[in-house]
């Protein structure tokens, strides 16, 4: 459950993708609210919480500006949290939210490897 619901909230009175001022200033909110309980959470507890801060962007957004700010946070987060290379399902779904293409080719990368084993 989220504790934070502050970080929720846009700048605008009109909720926007990320690729705008107020989405940009929701990142960087959800980045330094987030970023500290998610170092002290493995990678499962991550993608669990950061399901949850997606559904509540996708009540409060709309599908389309949610996905563009859960994807840029979840780059910014993995960025911050110098996370290196997939090692677990639930790592591999983080990066494949990322709007990095690093982070998804990592994920797709392992998910291939993954199969093989």
């Amino acid at each position: 459950m989220i504790h934070h619901p502050q970080a929720l909230e846009p700048t605008h009175a009109q909720g926007d993708g990320a690729g705008s001022g107020g989405g940009r200033d929701m990142v960087d909110r959800l980045v330094a609210t987030w970023l500290a309980p998610m170092r002290r959470l493995d990678w499962r507890r991550r993608l669990e919480l950061l399901e949850e801060i997606d559904r509540l962007l996708g009540q409060q957004l709309g599908a389309g500006p949610a996905r563009q700010v859960s994807q840029a946070f979840t780059a910014q987060l993995l960025h911050r949290l110098e996370a290196g290379a997939v090692e677990s399902l639930d790592q591999a779904w983080m990066y494949l939210n990322s709007a990095d293409d690093t982070h998804a080719l990592r994920a797709r990368l392992w998910l291939g490897e993954a199969r093989t084993l």
